[in-house]
């Protein structure tokens, strides 16, 4: 009888420790949300200082950015000017595009291309960015 009551005894207390644990999974998904929107942003000044430095090319190369040394891409990002501003986009998995718009002050410069639309919002975003891909809108003056 003793085990049995022991055994259940120690089943409980086991239950009831899992489901006070924090969920390691869901904070290393948040981490690495928080390191993708970081990198975006790293990537979004170097175009930045890079748009200060004259007129930019209709496609801005990445090998012409001063990224800081041992940089790497966590994602393709990549930046094109059209019409007087630079669009700064890539493909974002799931909640890294909310992670961008959070880490970028939740501008209304910051979204999702949902069919040539920057969502949230109503700014139109063109034909040559693929719908889907997160985006940044800085004026190039």
């Amino acid at each position: 009888m003793y085990p049995l009551a022991i055994g259940t005894f120690l089943a409980a207390v086991l239950s009831v420790g899992y489901a006070l644990l924090p969920d390691f999974h869901a904070m290393q998904r948040s981490a690495f949300q928080d390191g993708v929107a970081m990198n975006f942003c790293v990537y979004r000044e170097a175009v930045t200082r890079f748009l200060r430095t004259g007129t930019p090319p209709a496609t801005i190369p990445n090998a012409s950015l001063d990224l800081p040394p041992g940089y790497r891409f966590l994602r393709q990002w990549q930046a094109r000017t059209v019409g007087g501003y630079c669009y700064i986009y890539g493909n974002a998995d799931g909640e890294e595009g909310a992670s961008i718009r959070k880490a970028l002050g939740s501008s209304l410069l910051v979204g999702e291309n949902r069919n040539g639309v920057l969502y949230p919002g109503t700014v139109s975003v063109p034909a040559s960015i693929p719908s889907g891909s997160v985006v940044s809108i800085v004026s190039i003056q």
